[in-house]
Order: structure tokens, then C-alpha cells, then sequence
């Protein structure tokens, strides 16, 4: 994790501990790569309504992010 985020994570994973059955989170958060450079994934996670199960996935969402920075850098000029 980005040393930015890791309390932003670790609140998640507290709430996460704590869900009740048929709710679900999300977060997201940037995640160190194997060749030295940052992604942005958007993890969620869901709690079983039947077993005491949680379901997790997680999805790739740089391109987004920087899309939403070229944004904004364009309106502030």
C-alpha cells in the first residue's frame, strides 16, 4: 500500500471486521507494483447473508483516477 493510504486501509479493514451480514464497503486505494510505481484499486467487499462470509474484489481503476486529474488540471487553467 501508499504509505498515504495504508490508515485509509486499515480503517477498512476494521470496519470491515465489524459489517453485518448483507452489507458491503468499499475502498480505494493505491497499491505498490511489482516494477516500483503505484496503481489505484477500488477494493469491495461484501458479507455473506447466509454463511459468515466475506466476499472481496478488486478492480484496476488508475486509468479513472488520472483521467479525473487531466480534468481537473484543464479547468484550472
Amino acid at each position: 500500500m501508499h504509505p498515504e493510504d495504508r490508515a485509509k486501509v486499515g480503517q477498512f479493514a476494521e470496519r470491515l471486521e465489524h459489517m453485518p451480514r448483507g452489507s458491503s464497503l468499499q475502498v480505494e486505494a493505491r497499491a505498490l507494483c511489482k516494477d516500483g510505481s503505484y496503481r489505484w484499486f477500488r477494493c469491495s467487499a461484501a458479507v455473506s447473508s447466509e454463511e459468515p462470509l466475506v466476499y472481496l474484489s478488486a478492480m484496476d481503476v488508475t486509468d479513472v483516477f488520472e483521467a479525473v486529474e487531466q480534468l481537473a488540471g484543464e479547468r484550472t487553467r
